[in-house]
């Protein structure tokens, strides 16, 4: 039996050798890992300017819908600009939405509309006009939040594996199941405490059973899987994210399988042709 598990042993080093890929279970070893993309992460907060691109898909029983777009980021030293285009729709669909956020002078602007494969507005739909959409700002568009991450717990990652890929270090991270199932109680106790702060108002029943209904859904939900795959550059900068999640949920005394997958990168970074149009601004139709 001890021959045949130091065989195993061999085995499996000779292929993290050939590979070039290296796996890491010890807390120092991930510990260490965890903190050079963090401080790669950090190089990305504090990029001048940049342009990316994102795809998230979610997959329900093999039927995808996917939320495409691309957007540009400038940090000024009085504020923090930032624009997203993105399109939202069924796999394969020709009719989409199109939805677009530019933030600027310390306040968020959208229009929406609906758009046909060619990104023209369907049905003679005029072209949408801009409007406030919050009267505040963030650091960040919610797209590079996989990319902008202030800090990992040794306790969440159950390992690390690295590897070269051209001129890129990549970090693939599976997650615990401990940090899975958090996740999920964290998630049904901020829709309860939400619902329970409600069910004392007017709130519309409607809504505060669709709250209910989340809530049911979630707890007869299995986290089954969390992986993240990450991208530093020869810069030591962290410009490439997959997050893919898997989960089973149960229905009617059925389980379907359910996944996510989150895909973003920076293309561009540190330009003088990166820019902004707020044109807009000065439209009279503003609302």
């Amino acid at each position: 039996m001890k021959a045949v598990t130091a065989l195993k042993t061999v085995s499996v080093l000779t292929i993290l050798l050939l590979t070039g890929c290296t796996a890491l279970s010890a807390t120092k070893e991930k510990q260490d890992v965890l903190s050079i993309i963090e401080n790669a992460s950090q190089k990305t907060a504090e990029l001048e300017n940049g342009e990316y691109v994102f795809t998230f898909t979610n997959d329900l029983e093999q039927e995808l819908t996917t939320l495409q777009g691309e957007g540009a980021f400038i940090q000024l030293e009085n504020e923090d600009m930032w624009s997203t285009k993105s399109k939202l729709g069924q796999l394969g669909s020709n009719v989409q939405s199109l939805s677009e956020w530019i933030q600027t002078q310390g306040k968020m602007y959208q229009r929406f509309g609906v758009v046909n494969e060619k990104n023209e507005y369907i049905e003679e739909q005029t072209v949408p006009e801009w409007h406030v959409a919050a009267e505040e700002s963030a650091l960040h568009p919610l797209y590079l939040e996989d990319l902008i991450k202030e800090d990992f717990l040794v306790s969440d990652i159950e390992s690390i594996e690295t590897y070269t890929e051209g001129d890129h270090t990549v970090y693939e991270l599976t997650y615990t199941a401990d940090y899975r199932n958090s996740v999920m109680d964290e998630e049904i106790k901020e829709i309860e405490i939400e619902l329970k702060k409600l069910s004392s108002g007017n709130t519309d029943d409607s809504y505060l059973s669709s709250l209910k209904k989340a809530v049911d859904t979630k707890k007869r939900t299995d986290y089954t899987s969390k992986k993240v795959l990450l991208k530093v550059n020869e810069e030591n900068i962290l410009v490439y994210s997959l997050v893919e999640d898997e989960f089973v949920k149960e229905v009617n005394g059925t389980n379907h399988s359910m996944s996510a997958r989150k895909e973003t990168s920076i293309v561009d970074y540190n330009k003088a042709s990166i820019g902004i149009d707020t044109d807009f601004l000065s439209s009279k139709t503003l609302k």
